[in-house]
């Protein structure tokens, strides 16, 4: 019995190095500030205030 042949796959060029890339952090214009903008922070759990805690739990406590 004969093995079939099996074609080498072809030799790929190694892919060249990014060139660099210079931009400001102000973006194109660098006379703009730059401005940061966050989300606000989330709600909490924690309620200080027994009569609003009360309120928001339906008057249920862990005692």
């Amino acid at each position: 019995m004969s093995v079939p042949t099996v074609p080498a796959a072809p030799v790929v060029p190694p892919i060249a190095d990014a060139p660099p890339v210079a931009v400001p952090m102000a973006g194109a214009d660098a006379r703009k500030p730059v401005a940061v903008v966050s989300q606000p922070a989330e709600v909490g759990q924690d309620l200080r205030e027994r009569g609003i805690a009360h309120i928001a739990t339906g008057g249920l406590g862990g005692a």
